[in-house]
């Protein structure tokens, strides 16, 4: 469930308007999905069943049916290899609230713990290597960090909301410079921007006032030259409140919301929760692959329905109406996705019971259905996800929700 407030601090929730960019043209997903024009259809190995096709506008569809290429001898494992953190809060393991993760070419996990406002270095064994930064306005310091990513020189950089910079790091956790942040007096939870091969910086941004109209800032390596790159939207089911100077909206429960991530090899991936299609798109040119997979919806039980409308307290206190008949009967596809390294896609589709947030479905990067990889772990909600070669970095709960951070091995 989304809250929204008229600072918009929430991040990219709300009213969202969803469609396709293509060189200045427009289109919608009902009208990509009616596209039926065919170059080419064939299956694409054994197991697998489906479609591939060229739409008139050049972009690929994969229609991927019932089955998957992998079989029992070929399918991925994810095996647990690490856990770090304690419920005892003591020690550098002991995270209150954990903004991102990222990892090295040596396997060393970078965990940016945001109370602390520091990042705390483990090897790949979880064993602490040393602490980085602290509170603070100095050189080194952080107020407001919420997100890091590696440049192609190798160095960190550290997104420090408050202070307004970007602080770079080697790896050995030395301070190497500073850099401006040029969007100030604009808040969100975590950082939605990365860096591209090339050294490019994106920042994710919405201009002030409004609840769409989201788009990416583009940064050459000296964060001087900006392009602005429209991103898709999405205007989703909501309740709103609107009362003198205050504004508030949710988001309906179980309906469709957009998931999108940033792809460092120069694309921009995105797609509805429901149905379950996926898009590949150039950061600043034309859709090229669209991946579709048949799925079953789950139905939301009426304990469910009854537990979401009691989740809207926060928005009926304050004068907000809600009509629990505008919740759906069937669930959407999936929760979110991501991509990793290699162009692979992981899906977390919605699952009953505790097969919840413990599943991927993953497709290759030409959009055929691979097969279901589950995890030993459940995965927080809304927790980073970093998938780098062949190791999986996220973060899980205990039974009082104490956090905790996951290395897994992907055995391919």
């Amino acid at each position: 469930m989304t809250r929204v407030l008229q600072d918009a601090r929430s991040g990219r929730a709300g009213s969202l308007e969803h469609g396709l960019f293509d060189r200045g043209r427009r289109f919608s997903t009902p009208i990509l999905g009616l596209l039926t024009a065919a170059c080419a259809s064939g299956e694409g190995g054994s197991g697998w069943r489906g479609s591939i096709d060229t739409l008139p506008n050049g972009a690929v569809l994969v229609r991927n049916e019932s089955g998957q290429f992998w079989d029992s001898s070929t399918g991925w494992r994810l095996v647990e290899v690490a856990r770090i953190g304690n419920a005892d809060g003591e020690g550098p393991a002991a995270f209150a609230q954990i903004a991102a993760v990222e990892t090295d070419d040596r396997g060393r996990i970078y965990v940016l713990e945001s109370q602390a406002q520091e990042i705390r270095v483990f090897d790949s064994a979880g064993a602490h290597v040393r602490t980085i930064g602290r509170k603070g306005a100095g050189p080194g310091e952080f107020r407001q960090a919420i997100g890091m990513a590696w440049d192609p020189r190798g160095r960190l950089w550290v997104v420090d909301q408050q202070n307004v910079r970007y602080t770079l790091l080697d790896t050995a956790g030395v301070l190497v410079t500073t850099r401006p942040r040029r969007i100030s007096g604009w808040f969100t939870w975590r950082w939605e921007g990365g860096i591209d091969r090339a050294g490019n910086v994106y920042e994710w941004y919405r201009p002030s006032g409004e609840m769409g109209g989201d788009r990416l800032l583009r940064y050459d390596s000296t964060l001087q030259s900006t392009d602005t790159l429209p991103l898709p939207s999405h205007e989703g089911e909501i309740f709103k409140l609107e009362r003198e100077s205050m504004r508030a909206i949710a988001t309906v429960a179980f309906t469709p919301t957009l998931s999108w991530t940033f792809d460092p090899r120069g694309y921009v991936w995105f797609g509805l929760t429901a149905p379950y299609r996926i898009y590949r798109r150039e950061l600043a040119g034309d859709t090229g692959l669209v991946i579709e997979r048949a799925y079953e919806p789950l139905p939301v039980s009426s304990t469910e329905r009854d537990s979401a409308v009691a989740a809207y307290e926060w928005f009926t206190a304050q004068g907000g109406k809600v009509d629990a008949s505008r919740i759906p009967s069937r669930k959407p596809a999936f929760e979110r996705f991501v991509v990793d390294d290699r162009g692979s896609v992981w899906v977390m589709p919605i699952m009953p019971g505790d097969a919840a947030r413990r599943v991927f479905d993953v497709f290759d990067e030409g959009g055929r259905y691979l097969g279901e990889v589950r995890a030993s772990f459940a995965i927080a909600s809304g927790a980073p996800l970093l998938i780098r070669g062949d190791r999986l970095l996220t973060i899980t709960t205990d039974a009082d929700g104490v956090p905790f951070v996951v290395r897994a091995r992907i055995e391919r």
